[in-house]
């Protein structure tokens, strides 16, 4: 029953991590506007780490963490931030593939999205 509440209550949740995370995005989106549309991986690093962290504060968390460990997603989108902000210089310098950097942002950022929920101690309510 808790699982479910967290997953509900998910909705609420998603502009912690979007809103810092579109920080780093919107300018990734202005500087690389000329290079083609935006495509499905452009958006894939914007949700898969979100659902990673939330699969793990559903399943992982009940009982340990509290609702002041909400801060996690706001540092996961920072994260993120700096990953697309960082995908951006590189594709200006560097001639890479668009689609492959966006999957190592998005590899990356699930990387965090772990880390940070397993570093993260229970925060008192």
């Amino acid at each position: 029953m808790e699982t479910m509440k967290i997953f509900a209550a998910s909705i609420l949740w998603y502009p912690l991590f979007l809103v810092p995370a579109l920080i780093g995005f919107v300018p990734f989106g202005f500087i690389h506007r000329d290079d083609k549309r935006f495509v499905k991986s452009d958006f894939l690093a914007l949700t898969v780490p979100w659902l990673l962290w939330l699969v793990l504060m559903a399943i992982f968390s009940t009982g340990k963490k509290s609702l002041s460990n909400l801060v996690e997603a706001v540092v996961v989108g920072g994260i993120v931030a700096i990953l697309y902000l960082a995908l951006s210089i590189a594709l200006r310098n560097e001639k890479i593939n668009r689609t492959l950097g966006n999957q190592i942002v998005c590899v990356l950022g699930c990387m965090a999205s772990f880390l940070v929920y397993y570093f993260t101690p229970g925060l008192p309510e």
